[in-house]
């Protein structure tokens, strides 16, 4: 990722929160949290998925399921 972005924002962001799965953000001296449902792609997950669907492999769905499940667990609070 650092060879393509330079950096990880999300990741700083989420550790400095202080909301688990939150960024947090401090506005005319309020504090606001916004949750956030990270998809961890830095083992690529999405790039076999540009090829045509019959040739996607079970492994390849059951990861992608796994990856998407995760991050929409953490943005619904779960």
């Amino acid at each position: 990722m650092v060879g393509e972005y330079g950096t990880d924002d999300v990741d700083y962001l989420l550790t400095t929160s202080e909301k688990k799965n939150c960024f947090t953000i401090v506005r005319e001296g309020k504090k606001h949290f916004v949750r956030v449902g990270r998809f961890d792609n830095r083992e690529d997950m999405t790039s076999s998925f540009r090829k045509p669907q019959k040739d996607w492999t079970e492994e390849e769905i059951s990861r992608m399921h796994s990856g998407m499940k995760k991050a929409f667990d953490a943005l619904l609070g779960q």
